[in-house]
């Protein structure tokens, strides 16, 4: 493991086009990943994302890594 400090945020859109809204924040990945399963079962949203966050210290700033994406995030376009 590197030792830098790791941590998972679920992001919700309740409409597709929608904004992002922070749902949960935890250093548990499997948490995380289960907490956006059930949110996308129960349709409490249209669509959800697991990211992983991981601080590094030279730069002091966050490198995030989308590790789920599940839903429609996006509007689609009629013909």
């Amino acid at each position: 493991m590197s030792g830098q400090p790791v941590h998972f945020e679920v992001y919700i859109r309740k409409v597709p086009g929608g904004p992002w809204v922070l749902e949960l924040a935890t250093e548990n990945r499997a948490a995380a990943t289960q907490h956006a399963e059930e949110l996308m079962k129960a349709r409490r949203c249209a669509a959800v994302r697991v990211t992983k966050e991981t601080f590094d210290d030279a730069s002091r700033e966050f490198a995030t890594i989308d590790i789920l994406k599940l839903g429609q995030a996006e509007v689609i376009a009629k013909a």
